[in-house]
C-alpha cells in the first residue's frame, strides 16, 4: 500500500518542491495551500503523514494541526497519522512532531 502525504505550504514554489521530492520516493502526496484546506483534505485524504509550515496565513500551522487532530474521521485507520510541523529562517529552523494517537 502507497503511504499517503499530505503538504501543507502557502508557498507554491515550496509546496511544488516537496510535492517533487517525496513522490520520487514513491509516496501519493496531496497539497494544500491554507490551512482550512489542509483540515478537509485530511478529513478526505485520510494521510499517513502531514508536513505544514508553522507560518500559514489565516491559522498558523500548529492550531492547524490541533484541528485536524480534534476532527474526527481524519487519521487513517490503518495506520498512526502524524503531524510534522516545520518552520525554517536563516537564523533557525526548528521541528515539532506529534502523534494524532496519542493527543494529552
Amino acid at each position: 500500500m502507497v503511504k499517503r502525504v499530505l503538504v501543507v505550504e502557502d508557498y507554491d514554489d515550496t509546496r511544488e518542491m516537496m510535492r517533487i521530492m517525496i513522490e520520487k520516493y514513491g509516496y501519493s502526496v496531496l497539497e494544500a495551500s491554507g490551512p482550512y484546506e489542509a483540515i478537509e483534505k485530511a478529513s478526505e485524504f485520510h494521510p499517513d503523514l502531514i508536513l505544514m509550515d508553522i507560518g500559514l496565513p489565516l491559522m498558523d500551522g500548529l492550531t492547524t494541526a490541533e484541528a485536524i487532530i480534534g476532527k474526527e474521521g481524519t487519521a487513517n485507520p490503518n495506520s498512526r497519522t502524524s503531524e510534522v510541523c516545520l518552520n525554517c529562517s536563516p537564523s533557525r529552523c526548528f521541528l515539532t512532531a506529534s502523534n494524532c494517537s496519542d493527543k494529552n
